[in-house]
This record gives structure tokens, sequence and C-alpha cells, in this order.
């Protein structure tokens, strides 16, 4: 049989793809999420809660002045941003460990195949914005900083 994160990840990608304007509202994911629950008898902790209210007050203040404003849109920028400046030494070690090879150098290969890992409809975007990205690291020479905590 299939796993139980594969069966639940598969019922969670159809049921945001028949929710209307389920790629572009934390509404829909909110519902989805909690017809989920119900379904699976999974809790909710409090401060996931506190967060969906706090996303679903966005989306009413901003929907009346711009109806096609993306949440997910708006915070990619952040969440990249909080992924790639892990809090722990370990978190830190397990990124650095993803991302780069012995002699810490960033391997754009493994970089492609997680930003493919999107979706079909983002991998071929995903992958241009990499493909600018090392080039635009390789004309330059040197290398940035990468990868550091920046919470210590």
């Amino acid at each position: 049989g299939e796993d139980l994160v594969d069966r639940l990840t598969k019922e969670l990608a159809e049921r945001m793809e028949d929710s209307p304007n389920g790629a572009s509202q934390f509404g829909a994911l909110s519902g989805v999420l909690f017809k989920m629950g119900l379904r699976w008898q999974m809790r909710t902790p409090p401060y996931i809660i506190l967060l969906i209210r706090t996303f679903l007050t966005l989306e009413g203040v901003v929907d009346p002045v711009d109806k096609n404003y993306n949440i997910y849109s708006a915070a990619l920028p952040w969440a990249i941003q909080r992924a790639l400046s892990p809090s722990t030494e370990e978190s830190a070690a397990t990124l650095r460990a993803s991302l780069l090879n012995e002699k810490n150098e960033l391997q754009w290969e493994r970089l492609l195949e997680l930003a493919s890992q999107s979706g079909p409809a983002n991998a071929a975007a995903a992958a241009d914005k990499v493909a600018a990205t090392k080039n635009t690291v390789d004309n330059n020479a040197a290398a940035p900083e990468m990868l550091t905590d920046t919470n210590t």
C-alpha cells in the first residue's frame, strides 16, 4: 500500500486543485486542511490556528483592494530567506549538506532538483532562475558567503 505521507500529500494536492483559487488564496488551503483534519482526525495546534487566522485576516483586508493578490507569492521571499537562515547548528549542517559539496561549493544540480519538486508547472521557471543565478555567480568569479546562520 501507499505510505501515509504520500496518501496525505496526494489528497492535499487533489483537493487544492479542485478548490476555487486553490493556488492563490490561503482561505482555500484553510478549508481543505479543515476538511482533511476531520477526515483523518488530525488535531491542529493552537499556534497553527493563530497563523491561519492571521493569513485569513490579511486576505480579507487585501481582497477589496486587489482581487489578484496572491498570498503565496507575497510570502515567498520571506519563506526562502527563512529556509536559508537556519536557527540551530543542526539545521545549518543539514542545509549545508543538502546544498554544498565537500569543497563548500553550491551543487547547482541539487538545487535544480529541489526546485523541480515544487511541481511540473514551476520546474521550468525555477530552472531558468537557477541557471540565471548560476551564470551571475560564475561571471562574478567570487561566490558570496552562503548558508550562514544569521541567528547566532
